[in-house]
């Protein structure tokens, strides 16, 4: 079982910042993430060793700027990606609860 702990990649700029090589290349974006996230060879060890690969997303607040829906494209990205491992995108919320109000402050 393998955790990355870390703010999972969410809009469009974040995905670029995380995997420059999507920069304009959305349609391709799956494919290319898939390559620098889990390399082939990389891959098939996980298969092989029966490893799961979870992503502990630690971001506090939950996306809320008007082009939310719009602008979640690693969200779209990244559970797709880590399934083929038997892994997912799991939410500090869910793990800890939702933040205390003086954190969103």
């Amino acid at each position: 079982l393998i955790f990355v702990v870390s703010q999972c990649p969410c809009s469009k700029e974040e995905l670029s910042l995380f995997c420059p090589q999507l920069e304009g290349r959305q349609e391709e974006a799956a494919v290319l993430l898939r390559e620098a996230v889990l390399p082939s060879d990389l891959l098939l060890q996980l298969r092989e060793k029966r490893l799961t690969v979870h992503w502990l997303d630690m971001r506090v607040r939950p996306v809320s700027s008007p082009l939310a829906a719009e602008n979640v494209s690693g969200l779209n990205l990244f559970p797709d990606l880590l399934r083929c491992v038997g892994g997912a995108v799991v939410p500090i919320a869910a793990l800890v609860g939702p933040p205390h109000p003086s954190v969103l402050a």
